[in-house]
């Protein structure tokens, strides 16, 4: 980067990974609205944000999307996505050549006046009301950026595409596991942890469905309380939508494979296991998210929920604890509230509350390392 800017070497200041790290680390966040325009489901695009490259690789479903203005409602086509740029650039000018804005190894943009930083990744991501903000008066607070596609020749749109602002949000607002950039990079291996936010409803018949895994079409994952994040890669995603969450194109997997996957989760939460599932699958194509599919993907799901045998290893005075239920300091475990777990704080848990769920977690991958 140096060699390339050497503008840059006077005080440019770099946060890299540490070189013992895997390579490849994806933060997810969603490009809601351009400034002055409505988001809807079918306008809002991925936003990858890693060390070396940011930006929404694919245009989604292959074409452009159209956004309605907020005062006079009229409709504008625009892109979105076609590709990344080095993180270090981005935020900057668009390329003034349109031949640079199709992409390339060495093509000039604009220098963002400010970089963008870890910071910055961090409260995009974690902004999860930036969805259900976006359409009303307080959608000023939504973090923004400086965006532009990467265009195509094949797209018939005017040359240049510059950049505008736009809004960002929480990438679990779109795609709450993280699964789906890592398919559109065609990974063969996946560990998938899917932090609950609920659990699983007792009081569905599930003996009904499982242990046989018979009559997948009468099943309803729904009331049987499955996460939504594991739901809509399997083609829930229209039922689970609303507001703050758009989920309605995120189909990867067939609906038929649901059942034999949830009745394994609860199978699991009743002999007190950890709720670890293993599955291989094909994955679907998927042209909003430029997913190909076709190709075999093989799956380790750590799903959050309860495990008596974790739990009765643990020491009394921990145990007489959690017994102590919503009176106690770890009411709620594991599955604990995303918000004022610790009023009135609104967020954050305390250091014995952490320890414990990363306790589960390391219990939950040991108990089962022949998977990995």
């Amino acid at each position: 980067i140096l060699k390339n800017n050497p503008a840059l070497e006077a005080g440019a200041e770099f946060t890299v990974p540490r070189p013992n790290r895997p390579k490849t680390f994806i933060i997810n966040g969603a490009l809601t609205a351009a400034t002055g325009f409505i988001a809807t489901p079918n306008n809002t695009v991925s936003l990858q944000m890693s060390p070396d490259y940011i930006g929404s690789p694919f245009y989604p479903n292959e074409s452009t999307v159209i956004f309605q203005g907020k005062l006079f409602g009229k409709d504008h086509e625009k892109l979105l996505g076609g590709g990344l740029l080095e993180s270090f650039a981005f935020g900057g000018a668009a390329p003034s050549d349109p031949q640079a804005q199709m992409g390339g190894e060495a093509v000039e943009v604009g220098a963002a006046p400010t970089p963008f930083t870890l910071g910055d990744a961090m409260g995009i991501s974690s902004w999860t009301y930036g969805v259900q903000l976006e359409n009303t008066l307080l959608s000023p607070v939504n973090p923004r950026v400086q965006y532009w596609p990467v265009t195509s020749p094949e797209l018939n749109l005017p040359e240049l595409s510059p950049q505008r602002e736009m809004h960002a949000a929480d990438g679990g607002n779109y795609d709450n596991a993280g699964l789906l950039p890592l398919l559109q990079r065609e990974a063969e291996k996946v560990v998938w942890v899917a932090n609950s936010y609920k659990g699983l409803n007792e009081s569905y018949p599930w003996k009904t469905f499982c242990p046989e895994v018979t009559s997948s079409e009468e099943f309803d994952p729904i009331t049987a309380g499955i996460l939504d994040q594991v739901l809509d890669k399997f083609g829930y995603g229209a039922s689970l939508s609303d507001g703050g969450n758009y989920l309605q194109n995120n189909k990867v997997f067939n609906k038929s494979e649901i059942l034999p996957v949830s009745c394994k989760i609860w199978e699991l939460v009743q002999e007190g296991k950890p709720a670890v599932v293993e599955f291989s699958t094909t994955v679907l194509e998927n042209t909003w998210w430029g997913i190909q599919g076709g190709n075999d993907v093989d799956v380790i799901l750590i799903y959050l929920e309860n495990s008596t045998d974790f739990n009765s290893d643990l020491p009394d005075d921990t145990q007489a604890e959690i017994a102590k239920g919503s009176d106690g300091s770890l009411a709620s475990f594991p599955i604990y509230k995303t918000m004022f777990q610790n009023p009135p704080e609104a967020v954050g848990y305390t250091t014995p509350q952490t320890n414990l769920l990363a306790a589960l977690g390391e219990y939950a991958v040991l108990q089962n390392q022949e998977m990995f």
